[in-house]
């Protein structure tokens, strides 16, 4: 419910596997095979599920304003979600990869959200041909990181620096994939 009224998601299909007591729901912008879909499973005798600490969520690009208008407290309570971060501007700096102009600044309209089980949602306001677009992960090294993941077949779109308000602080982040460039298939 909450990633196709908050989302605009649509549901793919659904399965029921009846000797384990689970049921699993996909859901997703488009036809599986063609965009990138989440599976929602449920288990009947599951006492709870253990996230991790890698996985951080999930990004998506929606091109209507009205959606992203779903990142605001009352409407995303009465689904089980909560407001992370509003929709606001932003402004991302130089990347150090593709190697730009340090003084480069590129306003987006971004919010964060969470979904009724605790997944973060980056919700980003545009246009983009994958909607469901990016899985974000943490990471300890990222450089040994990117090495496992380009001797997977991904490229670097992206690295950039984020100076963060503790002084002394920067982390790091990277975008990856299989596509030529970012906006012709999913990230991670």
């Amino acid at each position: 419910k909450f990633c196709v009224d908050a989302l605009g998601m649509k549901v793919l299909r659904r399965r029921e596997i009846p000797d384990q007591k689970s049921r699993s729901v996909f859901v997703g912008y488009g036809e599986e095979g063609e965009h990138f879909t989440i599976q929602l499973l449920q288990k009947d005798d599951a006492p709870g599920y253990d996230m991790g600490d890698s996985f951080s969520g999930w990004g998506v690009t929606l091109p209507h304003k009205e959606l992203t208008d779903y990142v605001d407290e009352a409407k995303l309570a009465a689904l089980g979600g909560k407001v992370a971060q509003k929709m606001g501007p932003w402004v991302l700096g130089a990347n150090m990869i593709p190697d730009e102009d340090v003084d480069i600044q590129k306003p987006i309209e971004r919010g964060y959200m969470y979904g009724p089980d605790g997944l973060l949602f980056e919700v980003n306001n545009g246009t983009a041909q994958f909607p469901l677009s990016k899985l974000r992960l943490r990471v300890v090294d990222l450089e040994k990181s990117i090495k496992f993941y380009e001797a997977m077949g991904m490229k670097i779109y992206q690295k950039r620096a984020h100076l963060l308000d503790v002084p002394f602080d920067t982390r790091f982040s990277c975008i990856m994939g299989y596509a030529d460039n970012e906006q012709d298939g999913p990230t991670l």
